[in-house]
């Protein structure tokens, strides 16, 4: 594609993207969208670590972005989702230059309130990218860009609840890239609310079914012992009745009539969505988890590695990882590979998708990536922050969607795209 011809393309893809969403770009349908502005609006991106694909995007898209609308871009980067101290640097310099918005990935949301503040006190426009404040603090900035990271976590907990085969036994593991940004807690919570809510009814009836099981195998064991027919009108003496909780009456449907097994009351059907506690009827599960554990690596891939390995030998009741960016998923795809597991004995989901991760993807190690925009986070970011600095209003909210790949879609033309938008742009 000539260069001539793909930034209308883009534009295009951008202006579909914003209606989807739910937001308009303004001018997307004029021919002037490149005219120079009198007054050249300086722009402060600071991403969260520095040698990470998806960052390397988001660059390209804020680069792309500046250089279409003409805007004076800073691009920088933390040296790692850890580095903290030395966001606050940089948004220290943004103010130190007179920035005209400030657009900032959150390596720490309670650290970066000062210096945030700060920049808003100087006349400085803050937006979010990515990592956003918590939901009462989302008065700090103007608008946030990026994907919901709550619903993206749901939607990796969907895609691995058909992996508990046993509900009661099996477990999750959960690898998080940090303890302190949103876009880790968020999507850990999204995940969590999806597996709990589901494994944790199944887990009631499996255990409420075996309660029964065994206190027809007692009574039958019982009547075995005691042809006779003594004490036969009840239960063996010291049985002590059905489990607790459970009804006396076994009469009930025969199995596979699609119904709860005989004698157990209650709606079987579940928590809704989110609810994260146990249905009713399901019994007290105490303190029953679907997942087994979390660690955090600090975007380290040696840490995840490192980590992933002692938990996994310390625990095969997991079958079930996730892991919720790209260097956590690198540190845990490389730990499954050198403890030779076979692809069918984990199911395992990352986020991002740089070239390593795809070839994990197709090699089986992953089952699945979910795949956020990285690029148009970047562009849209520097679009509508130029839109905010003349004074315009923009959306609160900017969602740049994600995209769940296997090894069965990852070869679509929609999905090239998103994976590789520097080859589609020929840059």
């Amino acid at each position: 594609m000539k260069e001539a011809s793909r930034k209308p393309c883009i534009r295009a893809l951008l202006c579909g993207l914003a209606v989807m969403t739910g937001f308009a770009m303004s001018g997307c349908a004029t021919a002037d969208l490149g005219t120079k502005k009198e007054d050249q609006k300086k722009i402060y991106v600071i991403g969260q670590s520095e040698g990470i694909q998806f960052w390397d995007d988001v660059e390209q898209g804020s680069r792309d972005a500046a250089e279409e609308f003409k805007y004076e871009l800073h691009y920088s980067n933390a040296k790692s989702i850890a580095d903290v101290e030395g966001q606050i640097d940089l948004v220290n310099d943004a103010i130190r230059q007179e920035a005209d918005v400030i657009v900032i990935a959150l390596n720490d949301t309670e650290a970066l309130k000062a210096p945030l503040e700060a920049a808003q006190n100087a006349g400085i426009k803050i937006m979010t990218l990515n990592a956003d404040f918590a939901r009462e603090d989302s008065d700090r900035r103007a608008a946030f860009v990026g994907t919901n990271n709550f619903i993206s976590g749901q939607i990796a907990g969907k895609h691995v609840v058909d992996a508990y085969k046993d509900p009661i036994n099996d477990k999750a593991f959960i690898m998080a890239h940090s303890g302190s940004a949103s876009s880790a807690t968020a999507r850990v919570g999204g995940f969590r609310s999806v597996v709990e809510s589901t494994i944790q009814p199944l887990a009631g009836q499996a255990r409420a079914a075996a309660a029964i099981a065994a206190a027809q195998a007692a009574a039958q064991a019982a009547a075995q012992a005691n042809p006779d027919g003594e004490n036969a009108g009840g239960p063996p003496e010291g049985a002590g009745g059905p489990p607790a909780g459970v009804q006396g009456d076994q009469g009930g449907a025969p199995e596979g009539a699609g119904g709860p097994p005989a004698g157990v009351q209650g709606d079987q059907g579940g928590a809704p969505e989110g609810a994260g506690g146990p249905p009713a009827g399901a019994g007290d599960m105490g303190d029953f988890s679907a997942v087994a554990g979390q660690m955090t690596c600090d975007g380290d891939v040696n840490t995840a590695k490192a980590q992933t390995m002692q938990f996994l030998q310390e625990h095969p009741e997991v079958k079930i990882v996730l892991a919720t960016n790209e260097s956590s998923t690198l540190g845990v795809c490389q730990a499954i590979q050198e403890m030779d597991f076979e692809p069918d004995d984990l199911e395992v989901i990352g986020f991002n998708a740089n070239d390593a991760e795809i070839q994990y993807l197709r090699a089986g190690i992953l089952d699945g990536l979910v795949v956020q925009n990285p690029y148009n986070m970047g562009y849209l970011s520097v679009y509508y922050a130029g839109q905010l600095a003349s004074g315009q209003s923009i959306a609160a909210n900017i969602d740049t969607g994600v995209t769940f790949v296997t090894a069965e879609n990852i070869d679509n033309d929609d999905i090239q795209l998103i994976l590789d938008p520097k080859k589609y742009l020929g840059k």
